[in-house]
């Protein structure tokens, strides 16, 4: 066996062996590969949802989405969500390395049910009437856990901490189902429920804030107008801070101060919830004035043309005396009319005032009763009248 020394002369036999040596490692030549024969790693490898790129064991080496390691250079991050059923394939960085498929399985949990519809919905957009004070909280009790499950809200599709603090108008939030011991295989967590926080803050209704109107007027009366499509009521109350509308025919005092919202929903429903809130309620004062006298008119009828007088006679036949004028109010009333003919047909005039619905504006009629049959004869079909002067 001959011995081979190093000297000066022997050096460039040295850097060859050198050579020599280092080519037969796996990494020289082949930029890391990882060793297609030898795989170090499981092919087939399951995990909960949530679970990243980074969670894959690949011995370290990188990801791709295919095997085409000539035009697929970019390896995935290691950040991105690991998704059902996909494959990936692990290699080296450069193009020379043949890539190792790796077959994912993604467990996780059912989305949890909804207390809206009773549903497990995938995503739906939330609407409630104002957007203060909603928060992580309200949200959670929107939702039912599984057992051994709680409720996880988050600000984004993949973020990993949990969102706590009021909702945002305007923002999506996505609530998920984790298990109480932690995520691990037979526990894993559930997809995520996409949740639209879209808030209504009903506005008051338009309203004059005075407003003009006849001695005797009622809440009916007050003009406002719905400001939405879906307007379904408009209510008044007493004060700014009243918890109990007035009705429609509460008589209005003068120069008092009503407080109006509107109710909003699609629905066909009058009460809340979504109305203007007590704060935001529109303010209008009512003044009220006496209505103007148009017109005056009188008549005489024997009382032999009276026959069994009712209040819809009466009306029939005040109406054609004063011309048919529209819908009004009698004051007083045909019901006190009736009972004071009854009681003394010759005692007084029947005299009573008929204010319009539209304007403030009034007639007054009176009507003597006489018990001869001196007046000029005339028809009044609705009682019976068969003789009467007007004038």
């Amino acid at each position: 066996m001959q011995n081979f020394t190093f000297g000066r002369k022997g050096t460039n036999w040295f850097l060859f062996a050198f050579v020599l040596l280092i080519g037969t490692l796996p990494s020289f030549g082949q930029n890391n590969c990882p060793d297609p024969v030898n795989i170090g790693f499981s092919q087939t490898q399951t995990f909960c949802f949530t679970q990243t790129v980074g969670d894959l064991d690949t011995d370290g080496y990188p990801v791709y989405q295919t095997d085409d390691n000539v035009n697929d250079t970019e390896a995935i991050p290691a950040s991105e969500f690991l998704a059902d059923g996909e494959t990936y394939y692990v290699g080296g960085t450069s193009g020379e390395c043949d890539r190792i498929a790796i077959s994912v399985t993604v467990e996780s949990a059912q989305i949890p049910a909804n207390t809206i519809n009773g549903d497990r919905s995938n995503g739906f957009v939330f609407t409630n009437c104002t957007p203060t004070n909603f928060d992580d909280q309200d949200l959670a009790n929107l939702f039912i856990p599984d057992n051994n499950y709680r409720i996880a809200i988050y600000a984004s599709e993949e973020a990993t901490t949990e969102f706590s603090g009021e909702l945002v108008a305007g923002d999506s939030y996505f609530i998920a189902q984790v298990a109480t011991n932690g995520t691990q295989l037979g526990s894993c967590p559930s997809e995520r429920v996409a949740f639209g926080y879209e808030p209504n803050q009903i506005d008051a209704p338009d309203a004059v804030a005075t407003q003009l109107l006849c001695e005797g007027a009622t809440v009916a009366d007050i003009e406002a107008v719905g400001t939405y499509g879906n307007t379904q009521a408009i209510r008044v109350f007493r004060s700014q801070n009243a918890t109990s509308p007035l009705s429609a025919n509460t008589q209005l005092i003068n120069g008092q101060t009503y407080y109006l919202s509107q109710v909003v929903n699609d629905s066909n429903r009058v009460t809340p919830p979504c109305e203007t809130p007590a704060g935001n309620r529109a303010e209008v004062n009512v003044s009220l004035e006496a209505p103007q006298i148009i017109d005056t008119v009188n008549a005489t009828v024997c009382i032999s043309a009276i026959n069994d007088p009712t209040i819809e006679g009466f009306r029939s036949f005040y109406l054609s005396l004063m011309g048919n004028p529209g819908e009004g109010t009698f004051e007083p009333a045909l019901a006190d009319l009736v009972a004071q003919y009854q009681n003394d047909p010759f005692a007084a005039p029947f005299a009573t005032t008929y204010t319009l619905d539209e304007g403030c504006e009034a007639i007054e009629a009176s009507v003597t009763v006489q018990d001869t049959e001196e007046a000029n004869a005339g028809s009044f079909e609705d009682i019976n009248l068969t003789c009467s002067t007007t004038e």
